[in-house]
């Protein structure tokens, strides 16, 4: 009699207290009573018929893991309103699995769920979940996909908040998943944010098709997982970021694949770390009065559309990207080839982006005059497709790869480190060719120096172990007159090893190269007569378009004006009479090593003339640079 009173005691207890009149089902509901339900009950609200359940008035459930909308044909309904009003899942939250679902949390209701999660999981079912209101929120740890295989969409308005974190591994959140299948979230107006802790990021369509709007001041801020929109080719797939105050804040990296990311009216877009395109044409960034911070912009700029701004820290792109005395760190670039295309790219080089060369097409970068530079990450010859040209001369000059370097990803990629300067590569190393085919180098000549991170000074084969991809380090083998691989070099006369125990290459093992003599690009000497003067840029202006070998200077596989330029900054010998030295600059036409009226005097006093006429040292050649000055990047 005693154990019975106190039974009925306990259950009449917890009926006070959870306040059962605002849990409520009709249809077809497994447990019948939501009452009833624990963490340890597996949940079906629509499993073979329609069903539905009302979680209200402030009271709370609780299940192990939930199904709504739960085999093929059926319809599952869940709605949790007011302030109080929740529903507490253990483990996974899927909303139409085979068959349609929709929840909906409004008026400060909440529901939280384990991994694992489903909207519109299996070919032919439908998922909806809208989160409406201030205070109303669903939170989820770990992976969500939206429309797997069917179709789901997750819809976050009126100040309502979608939560994203991780308690264990990193957490994913992908709408597309497999071939067919729609996914799409939407957080609209102020105040309607989705969030996600350190570990978390997004895919906008991965085989399927997926769509990501964040609209009238909506906000969407992740971490620092590398998120896509369209991973894989041959789907559909949209970001937009429309109106003032929208924002989509990414902590990570984000790449543009198969689809298309809008910035417009005033929205905004921020990447961590780099924004890149990665699918030639079928990647665009398009503006509309938006802008785009990232800590690296890795594109082409014909996949920038349209007129906005983009403020970078890093940049790697199919142009001609340079620092030494002229061009400092902090340069800015007009994009406007395209019909409609007005782009502003800022960039300043802070050592918080990567950089490179040669993304879709042909790009160089060169660091000289002593310039010290540091980035991230180190890329050349991005895409297939790519050719990439990197070149580090001159004592003092510096590039300084904090995390990694690629020479040639799915490009081809040439690396050149000369007249003693240093490139370094920190804790991921360096990778040259990755797709082994042959087409990516790192050559080195005159003192040029490259340092990677641990002990490899007992002989060259042990340094090339540091080394992912292919060992193809080359030096100027000055019999042969070519380049040629280092491994068939001799040590202490064409080469040297040191791993270095202290001082700011402490714990990298630094290779010098020494070997030299290369007539056309040591000393800009083409015509080998003993100096690198006018004659040498006229003989270089006769070979436009010609033989590579000894006129690209530059060594992006094509002889042109961009050759020219190399060999006038950096290669031509100047004289004033007082002073002297080696490169000058784009304009200086009498060759004293300064621009100044009196080039401009000479400019205006033999326009129009012919070969013929131009008086020494004033060529056609030197008199073209002029105006490839004019036409020089912005």
């Amino acid at each position: 009699m005693i154990e019975r009173i106190v039974v009925v005691l306990t259950v009449v207890g917890v009926c006070a207290g959870t306040g059962y009149a605002g849990l409520t089902a009709t249809g077809d509901v497994t447990p019948a009573d939501p009452a009833t339900w624990t963490d340890a009950t597996s949940v079906y609200v629509g499993q073979t018929g329609t069903g539905a359940v009302d979680i209200t008035a402030g009271d709370t459930t609780d299940a192990y893991a939930a199904h709504v909308g739960d085999e093929s044909g059926a319809s599952g309904e869940v709605t949790v309103d007011g302030a109080g009003s929740s529903w507490d899942i253990v483990y996974p939250l899927r909303v139409g699995d085979e068959g349609d679902g929709l929840l909906t949390i409004t008026n400060g209701g909440t529901v939280s769920s384990g991994s694992m999660n489903y909207v519109g999981r299996m070919a032919g079912s439908t998922g909806e979940v809208n989160i409406d209101g201030a205070g109303s929120s669903w939170t989820h740890d770990g992976h969500i996909w939206i429309g797997e295989s069917g179709q789901g969409e997750v819809n976050v308005t009126n100040g309502g908040s979608f939560v994203s974190y991780h308690s264990d591994a990193g957490t994913m959140v992908m709408f597309g998943l497999y071939a067919d299948s729609v996914g799409s979230i939407t957080v609209d107006g102020p105040g309607s944010t989705w969030t996600g802790d350190a570990g978390t990021g997004l895919s906008v369509g991965v085989w399927g098709s997926g769509t990501l709007s964040i609209t009238n001041g909506g906000s969407v801020a992740l971490g620092g997982l590398s998120s896509s929109i369209g991973l894989y080719a041959g789907s559909t797939n949209v970001a937009t970021v429309d109106g003032t105050g929208s924002l989509l804040d990414l902590q990570g990296s984000l790449s543009v694949g198969s689809g298309t990311l809008n910035v417009t009216d005033g929205g905004q877009v921020d990447v961590g770390r780099s924004l890149i395109t990665r699918l030639g044409a079928a990647s665009e960034i398009h503006f509309d009065n938006g802008s785009v911070e990232a800590g690296a912009l890795y594109a082409a700029p014909g996949q920038l559309t349209g007129a906005g701004i983009v403020n970078a820290h890093g940049l790697a792109s199919d142009l001609d990207l340079v620092f030494d005395s002229v061009d400092d760190l902090t340069q800015t670039f007009i994009w406007d080839d395209l019909p409609g295309q007005d782009v502003t790219v800022n960039l300043d080089v802070d050592g918080q982006g990567g950089l490179g060369a040669g993304h879709d097409g042909v790009g160089s970068m060169t660091i000289a005059s002593g310039m010290d530079v540091t980035s991230v990450e180190g890329i050349i010859g991005y895409n297939a497709g790519s050719n990439g040209a990197v070149t580090v001369d001159g004592s003092g000059s510096a590039w300084r790869n904090d995390v990694e370097l690629t020479v040639g990803w799915e490009g081809a990629a040439t690396l050149t480190i000369s007249d003693d300067a240093l490139v370094t590569v920190g804790s991921w190393g360096l990778t040259i060719d990755e797709n082994s085919d042959g087409d990516s180098f790192v050559n080195m000549r005159d003192g040029g120096m490259l340092a990677l991170r641990g002990n490899a000074d007992d002989s060259l084969e042990d340094f090339l172990d540091l080394i992912e991809g292919t060992d193809a380090i080359r030096y100027w083998d000055g019999a042969a007159e070519d380049w040629a691989p280092l491994i068939g070099a001799t040590y202490g006369e064409d080469y040297t090893l040191e791993y270095m125990t202290e001082g700011e290459l402490q714990y990298f093992t630094v290779l010098t190269v020494s070997a030299s003599d290369d007539p056309g690009i040591t000393d800009g000497d083409l015509d080998d007569d003993g100096d690198a003067d006018a004659d040498d840029i006229d003989l270089l202006c006769a070979n436009m378009g010609g033989d590579l070998d000894p006129y690209d200077l530059n060594e992006d596989g094509v002889v042109d004006e961009d050759d020219m330029i190399f060999h006038i900054e950096m290669l031509v010998e100047w004289d004033n009479g007082v002073d002297s030295g080696v490169g000058t600059y784009q304009g200086d036409f009498n060759l004293d090593g300064v621009v100044n009226a009196t080039d401009l005097q000479i400019l205006k006093g033999n326009f129009g003339q012919v070969a013929a006429a131009v008086p020494e040292p004033l060529t056609m050649g030197l008199l073209s640079l002029g105006g490839l000055a004019l036409l020089r990047r912005r």
